[in-house]
């Protein structure tokens, strides 16, 4: 398994362990026993589990299952890096705008989030292009004119 898949399948464990455990918290709550303003840490068990653990998960394991172009050259491993790098940008900062719903500073960090996720997304597109294509041309399928 390469190293840069290694990176997002473990940060993506963790959020998975973070998420979890913010859920038994969230259980927790209903007992009575523990103050109910722990709710407010829904949204970010939320993110946690989607943008931290499944998403990150997915990306790690297209990065390791994608075809190669030729013998172990996996295309552009600085955009997959870059991927890696926004992904977790765009995880922490949306944690920190969504813990402070209300407080309009915030919104600054919900940007960074989006634009982490965005600019996650098209580096690794960009890296997992070659990949794809790699694959359709080898298969013997050739574009339309």
């Amino acid at each position: 398994m390469p190293k840069l898949s290694t990176y997002f399948i473990r940060s993506s464990l963790l959020c998975f362990a973070v998420g979890f455990v913010i859920a038994a918290f969230l259980l927790s709550v209903k007992t009575g026993l523990v103050d109910a303003r722990l709710w407010l840490w829904r949204p970010v068990h939320i993110v946690l589990l989607i943008n931290g653990w499944f998403i990150q998960f997915t990306v790690g394991v297209a990065y390791w299952i994608f075809p190669r172009i030729k013998g172990s050259d996996r295309g552009r491993p600085r955009a997959a890096r870059a991927a890696l790098v926004l992904f977790q940008i765009g995880v922490v900062s949306n944690a920190i705008a969504l813990l402070s719903p209300f407080n309009p500073a915030m919104s600054a960090a919900l940007g960074i989030a989006m634009l982490g996720y965005m600019g996650g997304v098209v580096c690794f597109a960009w890296h997992a292009y070659p990949r794809v294509r790699a694959a359709m041309v080898a298969a013997g399928f050739k574009p339309r004119a």
